[in-house]
């Protein structure tokens, strides 16, 4: 039998920063919903004890049923579209989605550049070329707003994992923010998104 949760909406109760995306528990009516999401995501979630409204998906193996959300659909689609691709399941998806906006994703599979999907961690250039290979053409509703990463950001987040942070923190906080800004203004607004969310 085919299990749908296409949304959850209650109060976020616990979020935990993972190696390679973020553990968050809704709390609906008594009931602790744990799922795993993006860093981008995590960056944009309210703080704990106030509502919040994820898009989900439900990741049916043998041995386990996981949760993942997603503050927007479209992240939620194109995380469908990357584990459909041989080789990337939900542990490289996240990571990628951690690194990259659908936008800039959909500009670097179309525009046929691998290198910028081996931002994410665990992923390598053979596994981004067949990700390039498989979903090219496939992205074009995922356009948004936002371009590929600019040379300041690639710099501000080179800036902010020398402070410390992890690749996926840093990418986080730099994809929410303006990405025409200089590296140090983009460094300054990033940390700023990071101390929030300590």
């Amino acid at each position: 039998m085919l299990i749908l949760i296409r949304s959850i909406k209650g109060i976020l109760s616990e979020t935990e920063i993972a190696d390679n995306y973020n553990i968050i528990v809704i709390e609906v009516g008594g009931i602790g919903f744990e799922l795993k999401t993006s860093m981008t995501a995590a960056a944009e979630l309210p703080v704990v004890g106030e509502t919040v409204k994820l898009y989900s998906y439900l990741h049916v193996r043998e041995d386990i049923l996981e949760l993942y959300g997603f503050i927007e659909k479209d992240e939620m689609d194109i995380f469908i579209r990357l584990i459909s691709v041989s080789g990337v399941g939900p542990k490289k998806a996240l990571p990628i989605l951690s690194a990259l906006t659908p936008a800039q994703l959909t500009a670097a599979v179309n525009k046929e550049e691998p290198a910028l999907i081996t931002r994410a961690k665990g992923v390598g250039l053979q596994l981004a070329k067949k990700i390039v290979l498989e979903l090219k053409g496939k992205l074009s509703a995922y356009t948004g707003s936002t371009t590929a990463p600019t040379q300041q950001s690639v710099g501000a987040i080179e800036a902010l994992t020398a402070l410390g942070y992890s690749q996926n923190e840093a990418s986080a906080a730099i994809n929410s923010i303006d990405n025409s800004l200089s590296v140090e203004e983009q460094v300054k607004a990033a940390l700023q998104v990071l101390f929030k969310t300590k």
